[in-house]
């Protein structure tokens, strides 16, 4: 964000003698003094940016598929620092982009970060049981790799001024936790909510696919 602060500078020449006795009066200024207070009442946006983000993980599960997926957590079985740990997500980019009507665009962009695939039943049984984070530190996955996503969400915390569309998209390789096999993993959720908060649409899924 910039902003350009115009000086006017006047010049003026007298010509002619001018008799001490007159006073000088200066030229009247018609306009309002510009500085960096007065600006529009609606600045912005303001633009953050961040490489090491502690909070969005992205969680997601698929009752057709039976399974549920982790992305951005480090390792199964450890304490995260917004479940009061001291284990930190794995490094993405993350956007935030504010605006004056209160809504806030989040892009988050992560490139061969750690995922981790449960069964879906005793994963969500367990997030219903003691919650997510009790969920992460006592279950078991099924595949883990490293994977590319990107998200993005453009009211992040529901400001109520619009309508909120919100998804990921995820691909990598990962290995089997019972045999070692390599599976190819995908995962697309997306989903628009209305200002008051309402679902109006949502479609995900979670594959697992055998490599040869």
């Amino acid at each position: 964000m910039s902003r350009r602060v115009a000086i006017l500078l006047l010049s003026s020449t007298l010509f002619g003698c001018v008799d001490s006795t007159f006073p000088l009066r200066p030229l009247p200024v018609d306009h309002a003094a510009a500085d960096f207070m007065n600006g529009p009442n609606e600045p912005g946006p303001f633009i953050e940016r961040d490489d090491a983000d502690p909070f969005f993980i992205l969680f997601d599960t698929d009752r057709s598929t039976g399974l549920a997926v982790l992305i951005r957590l480090p390792a199964p079985g450890v304490t995260l620092i917004p479940c009061g740990g001291t284990t930190t997500l794995d490094a993405s980019s993350l956007q935030l982009v504010f605006h004056a009507s209160g809504a806030i665009n989040q892009l988050l962009m992560g490139r061969g970060v750690q995922a981790f695939v449960y069964d879906r039943a005793t994963f969500v049984a367990a997030v219903l049981g003691g919650g997510l984070c009790q969920a992460i530190a006592t279950q078991v996955p099924i595949a883990g790799g490293l994977v590319d996503f990107n998200a993005h969400d453009n009211d992040t915390f529901l400001s109520g001024a619009h309508a909120d569309a919100f998804g990921w998209s995820a691909r990598g390789i990962m290995t089997s936790t019972v045999d070692g096999s390599p599976l190819r993993f995908l995962n697309t959720s997306y989903g628009v909510l209305a200002p008051d908060g309402s679902l109006l649409n949502f479609v995900n899924s979670i594959s697992l696919t055998p490599m040869p």
